[in-house]
């Protein structure tokens, strides 16, 4: 595989339109910025500069299509690798990069996790989210909202997945309301103080 960086295109579809001869099978493009991004339908594709990963892949070689979404996700997750991010293929076409690691109150340890609960605990406590105390916080609510969170949900073609998960983004420029809402509607939460304690 073929990577190319560009710190601002027009689009990193135009680009390898426009560039297609040029290039392998297999060639990656990613840009820090895209003046003109492209989605779906000719619907214009916008980003702040240098916070997501925006890309275009090119294939030449024929191709089973129904195993499309496999082929792309087996090479952003490569391309991923090369920067030492850890990654994880979720079925039928997401990739969950690990982010912070945060603590569980169930096992006193600190590790990656997507657990709603947890990751709403980690938002309060953390100097980035409210910076709230520990001691102001009912681990034993924490405790029982994670054991429902980690619960295996049986899925229709087979396998298991757990029944509530935070995978996103927490934005520092947006009010720390939104954020917990946002981490809420993860588990179809609430939060409450009562007692003196979230």
């Amino acid at each position: 595989m073929i990577l190319i960086y560009k710190d601002e295109v027009e689009s990193t579809q135009d680009f390898l339109k426009n560039n297609y001869k040029n290039f392998p099978d297999q060639t990656f493009i990613y840009a820090g910025y895209q003046k003109s991004g492209k989605g779906q339908f000719d619907r214009k594709w916008e980003s702040k500069k240098n916070e997501n990963l925006l890309c275009s892949f090119l294939i030449k070689k024929s191709f089973n299509i129904e195993n499309i979404q496999y082929s792309v996700s087996a090479m952003i997750i490569d391309f991923l690798s090369e920067f030492n991010v850890k990654t994880e293929f979720k079925k039928p076409n997401d990739i969950l990069v690990q982010g912070k690691k945060i603590f569980d109150p169930r096992t006193g340890t600190t590790a990656y996790s997507a657990n709603s609960a947890l990751v709403l605990r980690d938002y309060l406590t953390d100097p980035l989210g409210l910076n709230i105390p520990t001691t102001l916080i009912d681990d034993t609510s924490v405790i029982s909202a994670a054991n429902v969170c980690d619960q295996n949900q049986d899925l229709r073609d087979g396998g298991t997945e757990k029944r509530y998960e935070a995978h996103g983004m927490i934005d520092t420029a947006v009010s720390p309301d939104k954020n917990i809402k946002d981490i809420l509607s993860s588990m179809h939460g609430t939060l409450v103080f009562s007692n003196g304690k979230f």
